[in-house]
């Protein structure tokens, strides 16, 4: 593992630019869900197959970042992936006629975009260890800030009957700069790096994947993104299709959950040190059952939004939280580690549209919406879970005679 020595703005900031962009066509898709499905009369089975394209891109960024990830390869990377991503927006603008082609860019830029999104989790994760949470919250400040301006835009967009396909030229066009913000070589060679007290064997990465505590810690983030997933992308559809309300609204209520994790992810940031993040973690997803269902069982509008307005803060803090507590998990194999949990909360958000579109399709969306609160609550599981092997293992350290 390596520690950062010297500071250096320019990388900070390129890389909030970065995940402020990737952000934006995540948080675009959930939104963008009903008027595709509508512009391609789709059934109600298939509405999430863009998400789930998208989904299935990322998932192979996210196991290349987890096997070929080294910091010294970042410049690399993230130069590449996001000149990638760059084409395959602007082949689904030039190209949108057609579904099946629209699906196939959608899975290039979904993996083009796990790369950068990965590759900047990672690079934080190393760069800075001794605040390790709170900086990677700062970083996913700017991932749902780009999470609240696409779907905003998007429903800008819709409220002037303009084609959808518009937010994905305006995507390419933000993501311009990247590609030249990332190849520069200078502000890589004002990194300063030197070993850390300890350094993990090559093997190490291996002789994780037999640890019980690893597939726990890859159960949480499965079941978190699957929870995120489906409020940020079946919102929109929820609204649409349950509540009858304008394509517009649905788009606006996805902001506002995007909106809701900006502000928390500031407030977490900046006034919470996660002395025990466990404990944060765990009662964040006990307290996002109750909201969560409240949102889809009440039917008064205002109620709704501000039970989605809490929910959305209680998410805030949780994919960041998530990936510094596999951070101190598994100090030494950081690298490894997050690219898997990317991989693992990525299958969780592929899992979730498949299964939740034929359901709803069976037995009507608004029942099978009250199967979200069941995801918190299984994460809340796992998450107590880890939090007792951790205070287990605390106490084994200090009395040498527990667990004996």
């Amino acid at each position: 593992m390596l520690k950062k020595t010297t500071s250096n703005s320019f990388l900070t900031i390129a890389s909030f630019v970065g995940m402020m962009t990737i952000g934006m066509t995540y948080g675009s898709l959930g939104a963008l869900l009903v008027p595709i499905a509508q512009f391609f009369h789709t059934k109600l089975i298939s509405v999430g197959y863009p998400m789930v394209f998208f989904s299935l891109g990322f998932l192979v960024g996210t196991l290349l970042v987890s096997v070929a990830w080294q910091i010294r390869r970042a410049r690399l990377f993230l130069t590449f992936f996001s000149s990638i991503n760059i084409f395959a927006l602007l082949f689904i603008y030039a190209i949108h006629p057609n579904l099946n082609v629209v699906l196939i860019f959608l899975l290039i830029s979904g993996m083009a975009s796990a790369v950068i999104h990965s590759g900047l989790d990672s690079f934080f994760a190393e760069i800075y260890p001794k605040n390790r949470a709170k900086m990677l919250n700062i970083l996913h400040v700017f991932f749902g800030l780009g999470g609240f301006l696409g779907p905003f835009v998007i429903s800008l967009i819709l409220s002037a009957n303009i084609s959808w396909y518009l937010i994905f030229l305006l995507m390419a066009l933000l993501s311009i700069p990247l590609p030249l913000l990332y190849s520069r070589k200078s502000p890589y060679q004002n990194l300063e790096f030197v070993p850390m007290e300890k350094e993990a064997p090559r093997s190490a990465a291996k002789t994780i994947f037999f640890k019980p505590l690893f597939w726990i810690t890859m159960g949480s983030m499965f079941f978190y993104v699957a929870t995120e997933t489906a409020m940020t992308s079946w919102t929109s559809v929820f609204l649409t299709e349950v509540r009858q309300f304008y394509p517009a609204v649905g788009s606006f209520g996805v902001s506002l959950v995007w909106l809701t994790i900006i502000l928390g992810r500031v407030f977490f940031s900046r006034y919470l040190k996660f002395h025990n993040l466990s404990f944060f973690l765990i009662i964040s997803s006990l307290l996002n059952i109750f909201f969560i269902f409240m949102f889809f069982f009440l039917k008064q509008i205002e109620m709704e939004f501000l039970f989605l307005i809490i929910s959305g803060l209680l998410l805030s803090f949780m994919y960041p939280g998530l990936l510094a507590q596999g951070g101190d998990l598994f100090p030494y194999q950081i690298g490894y580690v997050i690219g898997a949990m990317g991989a693992s909360g990525t299958i969780g958000s592929i899992i979730t549209p498949w299964i939740l579109g034929p359901l709803s399709e069976k037995f009507s969306m608004a029942r099978i919406v009250f199967l979200l609160p069941v995801l918190s609550l299984i994460t809340a599981l796992f998450l107590i879970t880890i939090h007792r092997f951790r205070y287990s293992t605390y106490n084994s350290a200090i009395n040498p005679q527990i667990g004996q």
